[in-house]
């Protein structure tokens, strides 16, 4: 759970303001808590330096959930290329082939066994510059990069 943002082990956690921190930007940019009571507590992120929480606006599985996908296409899976094909493209082949599991907050994620596209998007949907895939193995790498006309990082 440190392959990119960095989860608190259960001897690091700790209260700030009635709210149990429990996750580390990879960055230090900020820190992630959730309310100490309740069953599935709302979700708060408090920027480096600030002493405000902000909500992320979904319950903790929620995050949870979305972070998990976070952590391996950013960097948990091993093999990670850039695409090289046009949105048009991409939304095809994603509509026909993968699963949106994650948009939250400007991220989004498609998954499908071993993979994961992922790309940062604007108030209007519209992908940003940037659209990657991450995968497990070599060999899945492989196979996609052709289809996606993928610059390895």
């Amino acid at each position: 759970m440190t392959s990119f943002n960095e989860f608190a082990l259960p001897d690091q956690l700790y209260l700030s303001e009635e709210k149990v921190v429990f996750l580390l930007e990879n960055q230090g940019v900020c820190i992630w808590a959730f309310d100490r009571f309740g069953d599935d507590p709302i979700v708060y992120q408090q920027p480096h330096g600030d002493k405000q929480w902000y909500s992320e606006e979904v319950t903790l599985s929620e995050f949870l959930n979305i972070m998990l996908y976070c952590q391996c296409a950013q960097q948990g899976y091993k093999y990670i290329g850039m695409l090289g094909i046009d949105n048009k493209s991409l939304t095809d082949i994603l509509a026909a082939e993968w699963e949106e599991v994650v948009r939250h907050n400007g991220l989004c994620i498609w998954w499908k066994p071993d993979c994961l596209v992922w790309y940062l998007y604007e108030q209007n949907n519209e992908i940003d510059d940037c659209v990657y895939l991450s995968v497990k193995t070599k060999k899945s790498y492989m196979e996609h990069k052709q289809k996606f006309n993928l610059m390895e990082l």
